[in-house]
């Protein structure tokens, strides 16, 4: 059989994701894998319509389609986003009608679940026939075990193809022409107060929900609105993933995106990101400016901020692309201040929902507010506490960030608590006291918290 393998590591050739393809390659000869590298070669791919075109025509040639990238920051690097984006551009859809497909991602476990979820639904966007793709742990190559689940994931996609087999879809295609917004005619706030609020949007002049959203915000919110549009700022390039950034939180890139973050997002006492969904994400402009954002590394460097979103797009039929904007604000450690949306019919109750947005996000700046943190926050942490603590001395730069700030927050330092447990551990074992131990355990947990509420 013929594959087409996608790859979309700026890397090439040296990607470390392209060695699992390589591994099947070498065990599964009798078929015939044709890689393009459009990670890589993405201008190539925007400037050169014959370069498109010979894609195009291998893959209208192919009997699957493999997805081969690492997870860049919740998704794909901003080239497959790109990719996508040129592919409803001029009209090709119908070319990969009715493939099959799957993915091959490398990462550290950090948010790999909503990368499969986006290239797993683009798939079925795109009228494919997607098979649950395989998510390996950077180093999972150089494992027995993990080796042999790749053989067998792969043995699986490749029966599902000779077989003809029929795949569940997934995810239901959302509608993305929203009702028009006509906010009307809105007085600003007098008097505005001292705080800055930063506003990122990409939008262009044809957004015009959007456009009118942001509008309704800067007049309506009681902070100092300072507006960016990232389309404007000086971005050569994507994300390479030199990891030169990870010594001293330096890009390697010498344009003006660095000075926006530093001089502008970071000092300012809120941040809200103003965008159309589109292709199940924003726009791959979007995807390079998040992705460009990895030179402050795995650092928290947004905590205690407020965060927001104007979004234009049907975000309640893509739940990934909402956990997707939570998590950025939860595992940053900032405040989500809230979400709204142009999905109503009524006008006048977006336009209330983003003046009470405003009010939010200033309560939220004077009271020094961040909700309780969830999972989102929590399991992302200690994932990028591991990957730090272990790998201290790449990571120069995030460890002593988080050696500064405590963020080794790690069970078996807290002395107390092992103290505690060894203490039940130990009365656990005799039968007596444990019988006894479960009677009265449900009235002891709640002790210290009665004595809480009786002291206020």
């Amino acid at each position: 059989m013929k594959m087409s393998v996608l790859s979309g590591s700026p890397k090439g050739d040296t990607s470390l994701t392209l060695q699992y393809l390589n591994y099947i390659k070498k065990h599964f000869p009798e078929h015939e894998f044709n890689i393009f590298h459009i990670g890589k070669d993405i201008k190539k791919i925007e400037e050169g319509e014959v370069y498109f075109d010979s894609i195009l025509e291998e893959i209208e040639k192919s009997d699957g389609i493999i997805w081969v990238f690492p997870v860049y920051v919740f998704l794909a690097p901003s080239p497959v986003h790109r990719f996508i984006e040129i592919i409803s551009e001029k009209n090709k859809k119908d070319i990969f009608r009715d493939k099959y497909a799957t993915t091959i991602t490398t990462s550290v476990h950090f948010y790999d679940h909503t990368a499969h979820n986006y290239i797993h639904s683009i798939c079925e966007d795109l009228g494919m026939k997607y098979l649950d793709g395989f998510s390996a742990e950077m180093q999972d190559l150089l494992k027995e075990e993990e080796r042999e689940k790749l053989l067998k994931f792969s043995k699986n996609f490749f029966n599902f193809i000779k077989e003809k087999m029929p795949v569940e879809r997934k995810f239901k295609t959302p509608c993305y022409e929203m009702p028009e917004y006509k906010p009307g005619d809105i007085k600003e706030v007098p008097g505005k107060n001292n705080k800055k609020i930063v506003l990122l949007t990409d939008a262009r002049e044809e957004d015009t929900n959007l456009n009118s959203m942001i509008q309704v915000f800067q007049k309506l919110c009681p902070c100092q609105v300072e507006v960016i549009n990232i389309r404007e700022i000086d971005m050569k390039g994507g994300c390479v993933s030199c990891y030169l950034c990870t010594y001293d939180n330096e890009c390697i890139y010498k344009d003006g995106f660095a000075h926006i973050i530093n001089k502008h997002v970071l000092p300012a006492d809120g941040v809200v990101m103003a965008a159309r969904i589109k292709d199940r994400y924003l726009s791959s402009r979007w995807k390079m400016y998040m992705d460009r954002s990895f030179f402050k590394g795995h650092c928290p460097v947004f905590e205690g901020k407020q965060f927001a979103y104007l979004i234009s797009g049907p975000l309640g039929d893509i739940a990934n692309l909402r956990q997707v904007l939570e998590a950025k604000v939860q595992v940053g450690r900032a405040n989500m201040a809230g979400i709204v949306t142009d999905e109503y019919e009524d006008s006048h109750y977006i336009t209330s929902l983003i003046e009470t947005l405003g009010k939010q996000i200033l309560w939220g700046i004077e009271e020094n507010f961040v909700k309780p943190r969830n999972f989102l926050e929590v399991g992302g942490h200690m994932i990028f506490r591991d990957l730090v603590y272990r790998g201290w001395g790449m990571f120069r730069a995030d460890y002593l960030f988080y050696k500064k700030h405590n963020l080794f927050d790690y069970p078996h330092k807290n002395i107390g608590e092992r103290l505690q447990n060894l203490k039940y551990a130990i009365m656990l074992m005799l039968p007596g006291i444990r019988k006894e131990f479960y009677k009265i355990a449900k009235e002891e947990m709640i002790k210290p918290h009665k004595k809480v509420i009786e002291k206020f």
